[in-house]
């Protein structure tokens, strides 16, 4: 299946020919792309405090989050672990910061209630790249990994653009 059984976003096994399809449409209509990028902070503590169920449910409200701030064209993935990317179709870098704030308010503001009654917040790291025109995918997806570590090592719970450079 091309969905993650936990949060039913599409899982990494599709992301190559989603993203290459998106840049090939871009490139020919002239039309903006965007990618973000995003990580549970602390998530290995969610995990040690809370147990492993709470924090399924961390992940199933980063997934509820991305759903419910994107659009019907765009793609939500979990693409491992604690990670998600959120490509936007035809969207700016500042539409796509938009919505990243949009997502990281949300998490930030969210309490979760686990089984035993426990509650706890938590918070995202966010990269944010706007597709440059190379032909190459891979490009566009290790600058918004690069933008997510600016991010995480800025403070985390915040959100860092990069501009990468165009290809000639």
């Amino acid at each position: 299946s091309g969905n993650d059984s936990l949060t039913q976003l599409l899982n990494r096994r599709y992301l190559s020919t989603i993203i290459s399809r998106e840049i090939t449409f871009a490139r020919q209509n002239e039309t903006p792309l965007s990618l973000l990028a995003f990580d549970a902070d602390y998530f290995k503590m969610i995990n040690d405090k809370f147990g492993h169920a709470a924090g399924d449910l961390a992940l199933k409200f980063i997934a509820e989050a991305l759903q419910r701030y994107s659009q019907g064209s765009d793609y939500a993935f979990r693409i491992g672990g604690e990670e998600f990317l959120l490509l936007l179709v035809d969207t700016g870098v500042n539409r796509a910061m938009k919505i990243a704030e949009n997502i990281r308010q949300y998490i930030e503001k969210g309490l979760i209630r686990t089984a035993q009654g426990q509650q706890f917040s938590f918070t995202v790291s966010i990269g944010c790249v706007q597709y440059d025109g190379h032909p190459d995918y891979q490009r566009f997806l290790d600058a918004a990994d690069h933008a997510l570590y600016a991010a995480k090592n800025n403070g985390r719970n915040c959100i860092q653009v990069t501009k990468h450079l165009s290809y000639i």
